[in-house]
């Protein structure tokens, strides 16, 4: 199993024509996916698999280069939703929000940026990763995910909890 974060994106380019939820890779993340697909060249990849977003569907194709794959969508794969963020009043409290945004994680109760709560984000992956694991037909497989998404995989492939988040990291 190949597990990838999607290429890089610019979520606040207004020069970038796309919808606020779903901006496709930019030159950054494009030339990111073609070396992923680059590394991944002689690996035998029968499954190519993402979340559905256009960022994870373009990361997953140039990955897979010319390989004939049709690649496989898992919505409950799709990234941790946000709430809103109308009640932060500077920059500085919003750059606090996002670099402790796994300090509670494991509190019962506690949402991912005020939005999806984290046991809910555990469940759908968990629910998910499971079907993509029943799957028999394939031997290696290739997903493109999101990076608080690929920590819950990782957690849980680990035996840990959400505790674990604010220690892994994917670039």
């Amino acid at each position: 199993m190949y597990l990838a974060r999607h290429g890089d994106v610019s979520y606040f380019d207004s020069s970038e024509e796309h919808g606020d939820d779903d901006p496709p890779l930019n030159a950054t993340g494009r030339t990111q996916a073609e070396a992923l697909g680059q590394l991944l060249a002689d690996a035998p990849i029968d499954l190519a698999a993402c979340t559905g977003l256009q960022r994870t569907r373009q990361t997953a194709k140039l990955a897979i280069g010319p390989r004939p794959l049709d690649i496989a969508v898992f919505e409950g794969l799709r990234e941790a939703q946000t709430g809103t963020f109308e009640e932060i009043d500077s920059a500085e409290e919003m750059e606090a929000m996002f670099v402790g945004a796994f300090d509670n994680a494991d509190v019962p109760g506690a949402n991912f940026l005020t939005g999806e709560s984290y046991s809910d984000l555990w469940a759908r992956v968990a629910t998910a990763w499971q079907a993509l694991l029943a799957r028999d037909d394939w031997s290696q497989a290739l997903v493109a995910a999101h990076g608080v998404v690929n920590r819950t995989i990782l957690a849980q492939a680990l035996g840990a909890g959400p505790q674990i988040y604010r220690r892994l990291e994917q670039d």
